[in-house]
């Protein structure tokens, strides 16, 4: 095939308007980490965006900029300008705080400590909106919020990469009694709250038992 009637296309692009963003660290990640690394800051008064999330994301030309002349122009800003439609932003969070999870590490089995509507839940939840709060400081919204990146992928022994185990009846509660709640009461209400974000053998089951 000749690659000439391509050029246009190639010029022109995809025009994909739809973006996933981690909240923190994820498997590509250089390193672990999450917003909040200090131990039993349930008012999350610690929570604080990372380089990669400032300095990362940034243009090149911003990066060569002291960091205190950072002006927090990230790749998020160019992609939109450069857009010819609105762009679509959707988080989803590997893992929380160690401090917040049974196994008290990024990686390998573990869930959130204690049940839904605990002060466990409740800070997990309330990170969520903080996190929202800080990226809308920097002029971007989201158009949604997944519960969990691979929840099954924490019920896993050894599991190599940062993740959080949920069952669809723990996804179901957390979202009832924590996060939907949490979500609600925020400025970020009109953010949509995707369930499962898993492989697609949960379902029908993590939809019928979440929908619950």
């Amino acid at each position: 095939t000749s690659w000439v009637p391509r050029v246009p296309l190639c010029l022109a692009g995809l025009e994909y308007n739809l973006i996933r963003l981690p909240m923190a660290s994820c498997d590509f990640s250089l390193h672990a980490y999450t917003y909040d690394d200090v131990p039993y800051d349930y008012d999350l008064t610690h929570f604080s965006l990372r380089d990669e999330d400032t300095k990362m994301k940034a243009s090149r030309a911003e990066l060569s900029r002291p960091l205190h002349l950072l002006l927090q122009i990230p790749l998020l800003h160019r992609a939109s300008a450069m857009s010819k439609q609105p762009l679509s932003l959707y988080a989803s969070p590997w893992t929380s705080p160690t401090w917040l999870k049974t196994s008290e590490s990024y990686v390998g089995k573990g869930t959130l400590k204690g049940q839904a509507g605990d002060r466990y839940h409740k800070t997990w939840a309330n990170y969520f909106v903080r996190f929202l709060d800080e990226y809308a400081k920097h002029n971007l919204t989201f158009w949604a919020v997944t519960a969990e990146n691979e929840p099954t992928a924490g019920l896993i022994n050894n599991y190599p990469f940062q993740c959080l185990g949920f069952t669809a009846e723990q996804q179901r509660d957390f979202i009832a009694q924590d996060l939907g709640p949490a979500l609600a009461n925020s400025s970020h209400r009109h953010v949509q709250l995707i369930i499962l974000d898993d492989n697609r053998l949960h379902l029908p089951h993590w939809a019928r038992v979440v929908s619950v």
